[in-house]
């Protein structure tokens, strides 16, 4: 996905990667690398799961080390699955698994 349309999305409104890219052109420097780590409490299921992955995808190349962490659901199969579902990136799925089998998921 491009910079522009993920601006355009408001999905990277605070960031400007393009100017940033630029500067690193015109003056030669070599770019740091960055770390985003990005939290997701609920299994992948909707919107924000679909843009975490997309930005996950595509900040790399702009200079940028991204980490998920993010809800899991086994039981759903791929659908809640964040193993599956962020196959490919660093992801650290968290299981709800066991709290959902027992009487109660919140003891």
């Amino acid at each position: 996905m491009h910079a522009a349309r993920l601006r355009r999305a408001g999905a990277v409104s605070a960031l400007n990667l393009d100017a940033r890219d630029q500067q690193v052109v015109h003056t030669g420097r070599v770019p740091r690398r960055r770390r985003l780590l990005s939290a997701l409490q609920f299994f992948p299921r909707g919107g924000s799961s679909h843009v975490a992955r997309a930005l996950a995808l595509e900040l790399p190349a702009h200079g940028w080390d991204v980490t998920l962490v993010s809800g899991s659901r086994t039981d759903l199969g791929a659908f809640g699955d964040a193993a599956r579902f962020y196959a490919g990136l660093d992801v650290h799925p968290v299981s709800f698994d066991e709290a959902l089998a027992s009487p109660d998921p919140l003891d």
